[in-house]
């Protein structure tokens, strides 16, 4: 997995970089604004199934195929009605026929990715990660060469519009791939409809759903108020010096991804559960505070070098930005942490206050400090969302080692008395 994540996030940044350059900042602000307004809405077509599925199947493993055949028909009803609401949104609030259009196509793309997803999930639950592993290093490839292809022959259309075109067609080629491999795995894949099953799946997936919601909004509504505060240029700045930081944030995601079964598992030995997190979690915290120090010492060289001399102004505002590395290090454990404990409405809780936080200091910050003050209010909200999380999970442990001493006291005192 981890190898697989290394050769997706370093073609995909390539990509990035090809198209930074293809498109300019202004029409890079302008994908990168669509491309957020997508992501935000884009929890209706997830809905959080994929999370529930790996925690209630990793404990469970004979309850796969009842939870893969209904959770891929809910998902099909769900996704029309995402789409239907995005077209309507988009047609509200898009700002613009172009950015209309580039909208539509990207909510098709991602739309279909969650389809992807989840299929990838199926192998996660089963410990297969190889073929997942595989399955990401072949849909890197298949974009890389898609979106190449598309630059260089033009089309006549506008740069952004065939970026998310080229993305469409990407996401329809990975969804047939993707379920090629579901189908030679495990040949007994069916449609079922189950109502009072439904009930339970949306009754408690929906706390995953919005807590993915809110992880994104961090960032994503950093991208959409400062395109709409300071225009598409600044917009894309911050993008371009956000995606050189995300390539470093592919380890926390891999390391969480694998850890949400394992954490599943263990979640009714809680020593055993908290000594993998806290060398987890130390381990991390070095590591991010080391990245930052490098991105200091060469983040906007390494812009200017990276996008051209078009972005060389996005360099200015890296090391800000590149502070969210440490406790974004950190979020994604105690996040599957309390998920295996089954606190996800105390997660959805910590990270609506995080994101409440982050859209007022935008509005007090952009205007004085501009890509700045965005970054730092988006440090600020990640950083009092990790300490929340951090808290709760220390509490919950504590309280947990205290019951668990107190039952053994009461064990040990009863077979004394009937040793008596």
């Amino acid at each position: 997995m981890i190898a697989a994540q290394i050769f997706y996030k370093v073609v995909t940044f390539l990509m990035m970089v090809v198209m930074a350059r293809f498109l300019g900042p202004k029409e890079f602000g302008q994908f990168s604004f669509g491309f957020s307004f997508v992501w935000i809405f884009l929890f209706i077509s997830d809905f959080g199934l994929a999370e529930l599925f790996i925690r209630d199947v990793s404990l469970k493993a004979d309850l796969l195929k009842k939870y893969m055949n209904n959770i891929l028909t809910l998902k099909l009803y769900i996704a029309l009605t995402a789409y239907l609401v995005l077209i309507i949104l988009a047609w509200r609030y898009s700002f613009g026929v172009e950015k209309f259009w580039l909208i539509i196509l990207l909510g098709a793309s991602l739309i279909l990715d969650s389809f992807m997803y989840f299929f990838r999930c199926i192998f996660r639950v089963k410990g297969t990660m190889e073929y997942e592993g595989g399955l990401m290093v072949v849909e890197a490839a298949i974009k890389f060469l898609v979106i190449f292809v598309a630059i260089n022959l033009g089309i006549g259309l506008p740069g952004a519009i065939l970026i998310a075109a080229s993305l469409l067609l990407v996401s329809v080629l990975n969804v047939f791939i993707n379920l090629t491999a579901l189908l030679s795995c495990y040949h007994q894949f069916s449609f079922a409809f189950d109502a009072g099953f439904y009930r339970y799946l949306l009754k408690t997936s929906f706390p995953f759903a919005l807590i993915y919601i809110l992880s994104l909004l961090n960032f994503r509504i950093d991208i959409i108020m400062l395109s709409l505060m300071r225009g598409d240029v600044a917009a894309g700045w911050y993008n371009a010096s956000f995606k050189l930081i995300e390539q470093f944030i592919l380890i926390p995601i891999t390391l969480s991804a694998v850890y949400l079964p394992v954490f599943s598992k263990f979640s009714e030995s809680t020593r055993n559960l908290h000594a993998i997190a806290k060398k987890t979690l130390w381990l991390l915290l070095v590591i991010s505070a080391a990245l930052v120090v490098l991105l200091f010492i060469f983040g906007g060289f390494s812009v200017k070098i990276i996008y051209g001399d078009k972005f060389a102004e996005a360099g200015r505002y890296i090391f800000v930005l590149s502070l969210v590395l440490i406790p974004f290090f950190i979020k994604p454990i105690t996040e599957k942490l309390l998920y295996a404990m089954k606190k996800q409405f105390i997660v959805c809780a910590i990270y609506a206050s995080g994101v409440s936080l982050n859209v007022v200091l935008n509005f007090l910050m952009i205007p004085r400090w501009g890509i700045n003050g965005s970054s730092l209010a988006t440090v600020i909200s990640e950083v009092l969302t990790v300490a929340l999380s951090v808290f709760v999970y220390k509490r919950l442990y504590s309280i947990s080692i205290e019951r668990r001493n107190l039952l053994e006291a009461e064990m040990s005192f009863i077979g004394n008395e009937a040793l008596y």
